[in-house]
């Protein structure tokens, strides 16, 4: 789901089950929430009924029950239900979206709370200048609902209980027709003026009877409306309220929405507004997106046949169809089934990078070039260049020193932004025509036929600072030591050996270069000790500079819990994997270098089993640096002790350690994923072996 969401959804650290709770619960159950999530619904629907050419709406208003489990606040036995329960209000219009629904306590009437309800519904579509309806059951035959409905010029069809006074109206239908029944059901219809004892003037009322084979007395309903239909006409459209019955039935199989379990009355409240948006999210797929073939399923349907099933998602132009078990399926999503709209097309822009200029190029969904273009490099002539495109912009550039600025100013003004390896483009790289608009044109073709390797970037600005953070720290550290290698292939040149890191400290350089016989030797000794006190200052700043950009990530502190995880170590970790959800346990082992690779052709071995070269070769070493660090504690940890495991199964010390530093990245990424805490039996149990 966070793939659908989009790309940054898979960029960012996704909320465990616990703290998705406690924001349903304690953030969304604050009573401007509960509004909030109401007044969405309500956009939501307004938005897919405004495209329509209809003039009328239809709204049909019912309640049912919510059964509780243990003691709920606000639950109470209704009798009517015979059960324990919560009573909701729904309102659904003819177009099965559900307009709404309230939450109240057990024992309340059926009808209880209408006018606050159903008043927002009727302001909202009076302002769009649609004719409303209304139908509703017997519950809400209600003087005040009619006055009101009546005022507001809403036409209405409302079922009437039956009584005495009722009955000598259509006494002449009571009797039994003469002759033999007949096998197809007698109906009569009746209309006439009533006036009640409550009501203030007298109201038009539709009968109907039915006379069955084998039953003794006939069936009987009583209809109020102000509608001048036809009694048949009107009958009609009463009948036609079962389909909001039968929304609400969809919703508590598809959803289980009337299944509220939290103890607190306001959670519930929450539960059940985000029920209602994932049955409208459901059903408006169902009115724009399906085919007619398949616009009637039900949601269990969709969810069983579409959502449910193994198959890949082919996009073209105009459709998105589904290829399962090799073949297409008879299901192809059009994109233009929304009432009046036009589809947006797709646009597959590739753009050439450049210090001073960029040159860009645009391709349509069947590869014909649109445009080409060059402009100076500057964050605005990139924004207002993907920016103009008519179209669903999909953009793609190589990675470069500019990619990663490029990628986070572009990612808000583009469909999907991408970032793809130039090793891997030989058709640009090897063309006998170079020049910056042929390789862009090249990109945008590219990107049509998905023929690219992925360089990933992290969209957040905070953790991309970190990473070159990072990136600047591990510089220099390669500059630190190959000043020291310098230094000792140097003193090897005159014939002086010198071992260990003694001969760094200022004591040791000075009893070395007394041994140099040569005066110029020894000052160029000076002159490489003096870089490398300046490199082993930098590089402390550096470090400290990390640990001042990671401050702000809770990650930093759990990871360092870990046996051999210090903060430099936590923070290459962090800022090189950038988003927990990015990799599963082999794709993590494939980037950190330390998966087994073999090349076969045919039934010959070309290359036999070795580790993978393609990768992050800092995090292999990173995982080495943490397995070290555990193996040097005093104490029997997680990671020594599936290490000793390890090594008793497989008889091989370096087996044993790789074995070990994958375990390590496992752990580290399993931490950070599920914000928990480490243990030892993370380690050495099956906590991190499932799927990251």
């Amino acid at each position: 789901m966070r793939a659908v969401i989009g790309k940054r959804a898979l960029e960012r650290t996704a909320a465990s089950s616990r703290t998705v709770s406690r924001f349903e619960t304690e953030i969304l159950a604050q009573d401007e929430n509960i509004e909030a999530l109401a007044t969405l619904n309500s956009a939501w629907v307004s938005k897919a009924v405004a495209p329509s050419l209809a003039k009328k709406v239809i709204l049909d208003i019912a309640s049912s029950e919510s059964p509780i489990h243990e003691n709920q606040e606000g639950s109470a036995y209704n009798g009517f239900f015979e059960s324990t329960c919560y009573h909701l209000l729904f309102c659904f219009n003819n177009y099965g979206d559900c307009e709404g629904v309230e939450l109240r306590l057990g024992n309340v009437h059926s009808a209880d709370g209408w006018r606050e309800f159903l008043e927002p519904i009727v302001k909202r579509y009076e302002e769009m200048d649609k004719k409303l309806y209304l139908r509703g059951d017997a519950a809400f035959a209600s003087p005040d609902i009619y006055e009101y409905l009546e005022g507001k010029g809403i036409l209405h069809a409302i079922r009437l209980k039956a009584n005495n006074n009722l009955y000598r109206e259509i006494d002449h239908l009571i009797t039994r027709p003469v002759g033999r029944p007949s096998r197809k059901p007698k109906v009569f219809f009746h209309a006439f003026s009533y006036w009640a004892a409550l009501w203030k003037k007298s109201r038009r009322v539709i009968a109907k009877v039915e006379w069955h084979q084998g039953e003794l007395l006939p069936r009987i309903g009583f209809i109020v409306t102000n509608m001048t239909s036809s009694p048949e006409a009107v009958v009609h459209f009463y009948n036609r309220r079962g389909t909001c019955e039968q929304d609400i039935k969809e919703g508590k199989h598809a959803l289980a929405w009337t299944r509220l379990s939290c103890s607190r009355f306001s959670s519930n409240q929450v539960r059940l507004a985000l029920f209602v948006l994932a049955y409208n999210l459901g059903n408006f797929m169902r009115r724009f997106a399906l085919p007619k073939e398949v616009s009637h399923w039900s949601l269990s349907s969709i969810q069983l046949k579409l959502l449910k099933i193994g198959a890949k998602i082919i996009s073209h132009s105009r459709m998105t169809g589904l290829i399962k078990d090799g073949r297409p399926t008879m299901l192809s999503i059009s994109t233009s089934r929304a009432e009046g709209r036009r589809p947006m097309r797709k646009l597959y822009v590739g753009i050439d990078l450049g210090c001073k200029t960029c040159a860009g190029a645009v391709r349509d969904s069947r590869g014909k070039l649109l445009e080409t273009c060059g402009f100076p490099t500057s964050a605005e002539n990139l924004i207002n260049f993907v920016g103009k495109q008519e179209g669903e912009a999909r953009v793609l550039i190589e990675e470069c020193e500019l990619a990663g600025w490029v990628y986070r100013t572009l990612l808000p003004h583009a469909k999907s932004v991408e970032v793809s390896d130039p090793r891997h483009n030989a058709w640009i790289a090897r063309g006998k025509r170079k020049s910056d608009p042929i390789d862009a044109a090249k990109l945008a073709e590219l990107l049509r036929g998905g023929f690219y390797r992925a360089v990933y970037h992290p969209g957040d600005e905070e953790m991309a600072n970190l990473k070159i953070a990072v990136q600047h720290y591990d510089q220099m550290t390669r500059t630190t030591t190959r000043l020291q290698n310098q230094i000792k292939a140097r003193f090897r040149q005159q014939g002086i050996m010198t071992t260990g890191k003694g001969v760094y400290g200022a004591s040791g350089r000075q009893k070395a270069i007394s041994m140099v016989k040569s005066e110029a030797i020894a000052e160029m000794l000076r002159q490489d000790f003096r870089l490398l006190d300046h490199a082993q200052k930098e590089r402390a700043g550096a470090s400290r500079l990390v640990t001042k950009l990671s401050g702000g990530l809770p990650v930093i502190k759990r990871l360092k819990r870990i046996p051999g995880v210090g903060t430099i170590s936590a923070c290459r970790f962090v800022a090189y994997v950038a988003n927990p959800h990015r990799f599963n346990t082999k794709g993590l082992v494939s980037f950190s270098r330390l998966a087994v690779v073999k090349k076969e052709s045919g039934d010959s071995i070309v290359c036999g089993e070795h580790l993978s070269r393609e990768g992050n070769g800092a995090m292999k070493a990173l995982s080495r640096t943490v397995f070290n660090g555990a193996m040097r504690t005093t104490r029997i940890n997680g990671i020594r002790d599936y290490y000793l495991r390890s090594l008793s199964r497989t008889k091989n010390e370096t087996h044993a350690r790789l074995n070990t530093q994958r375990k390590i990245l496992a752990v580290m990424n399993a931490v950070w994923r599920d914000e928990t805490e480490y243990r030892d039996n993370v380690v050495t149990g099956n906590g991190a072996k499932r799927p990251l």
